[in-house]
């Protein structure tokens, strides 16, 4: 929400404190507020925006940045905690990204489709699987198979929506069902019969991904050490530009989720050695971007492997990175969050002296602060309430939304 045509309604929870962030109704400027103190400000229009004229700092013109300080401070304490040995909490931030990827959009039905298959598109379209799949007197549409197909996997039974998507491709060609089918195959690990289907689910992203990905998955199978870099090459330049988001899949993510699935394995196995060990240090060049979510991948793995000196190595500058970027934002300058910004200095300080324990223990009530759990942050006004998002006001179509 970066636009100024979308206002958002700021309140406090506890006292009559209260703003609008955005463009002026009727145009006649821009509504301004000061993170750090509070206080907004008026922007006649055709006027630059100030600086607060109270602390010099930065006014926010669209979506105030304290609604990110919940996220920002859940990485910081994840990093400490993975550094000191306990991974999970930082484990459950990190995406569950997709290796293989299905169309399950429902078919369309069409003008003069029988009563039955009609009603087994809309059971599918509103999500009712259970009631789909109790449908009869089905014409035999391929329509009608995809449809069974979709709800099968919605329900988790891959084998049948294997066989839903065979039988609708016995009537013809069909991407969705190549593309669909052939994932349910390659996640069991059926890769020749997945690549016959890719290779027929035409060239769109999730086509693309899925070559792609079946590239990865096999170059990993061929050898005990970091994969080919050839079939890295070619895996890239199937999957196209690799997308920053930090959720989506890339090659590189995916090669080092194979490997640290493999390495864990090995070492529950007591099969684990120091060549495991350089293989996973050499594959961290296999990432295409440095953001807090790629190295976190790789300081869970280490810290689940327990490697100490790796585990620091990576850890250090993510948690001074995290506690950077959070004493860097612009609430953090006011009085309200003054006691949080001792914290999290005490958190950097303690990360510079490597004493990883002392780091996440200074941010511990604040990681149980129930206003930075609803993404709010202390009010100036009062002292006693939160100030928090209530709602938005404009918009492409001039639209209304009550907050939460």
């Amino acid at each position: 929400m970066a636009s100024t045509d979308v206002r958002v309604h700021l309140a406090c929870d506890g006292c009559e404190a209260a703003a609008w962030i955005g463009r002026s109704p009727g145009g006649a400027g821009l509504d301004a507020w000061c993170e750090a103190c509070q206080i907004g400000v008026h922007v006649p229009a055709g006027e630059p925006t100030p600086a607060c004229v109270t602390c010099g700092g930065p006014l926010a013109t669209a979506m105030p940045r304290f609604v990110e300080t919940w996220g920002a401070l859940q990485r910081l304490d994840g990093a400490l905690r993975a550094w000191d040995g306990d991974p999970e909490p930082l484990a459950r931030q990190l995406p569950v990204r997709p290796r293989f990827v299905s169309d399950l959009t429902p078919p369309a039905d069409r003008a003069g489709d029988p009563e039955p298959l009609a009603a087994l598109l809309a059971d599918v379209r509103a999500g009712r699987w259970t009631e789909a799949l109790e449908r009869t007197g089905l014409d035999g549409d391929p329509r009608a198979h995809g449809a069974l197909a979709i709800a099968h996997e919605r329900r988790g039974d891959a084998a049948a929506a294997a066989k839903q998507w065979a039988v609708a491709l016995a009537a013809g060609e069909w991407e969705q069902a190549r593309l669909s089918r052939g994932s349910l195959l390659a996640r069991g690990a059926d890769f020749k019969n997945a690549a016959a289907d890719f290779a027929l689910a035409g060239d769109s992203p999730a086509a693309r991904w899925n070559r792609a990905s079946l590239e990865v998955h096999r170059a990993l199978a061929k050898t005990p050490g970091r994969p080919d870099a050839h079939a890295i090459a070619a895996a890239r330049a199937t999957a196209g530009e690799a997308p920053e988001f930090w959720s989506e899949p890339t090659v590189g993510r995916l090669a080092w989720d194979l490997l640290a699935e493999r390495t864990l394995a090995r070492r529950e196995a007591g099969e684990f050695t120091d060549f495991d060990l350089q293989v996973l240090r050499e594959a961290e060049d296999l990432f295409e971007h440095a953001s807090f979510w790629d190295r976190a991948m790789i300081l869970v793995t280490y810290s689940r492997l327990e490697l100490t000196g790796d585990v620091g190595r990576i850890a250090m500058p993510v948690a001074r990175e995290q506690a950077s970027a959070l004493l860097a934002e612009p609430a953090m300058k006011g009085a309200p969050f003054a006691p949080f910004a001792a914290a999290v200095t005490a958190s950097y300080d303690a990360a510079v002296r490597r004493e990883p324990r002392a780091a996440w223990r200074a941010l511990y009530l604040w990681m149980r602060d129930e206003r930075l759990q609803r993404y709010r942050l202390p009010c100036a006004a009062c002292l006693r309430g939160s100030v928090g998002v209530e709602g938005f006001e404009g918009g492409p179509a001039g639209e209304e939304s009550p907050g939460a």
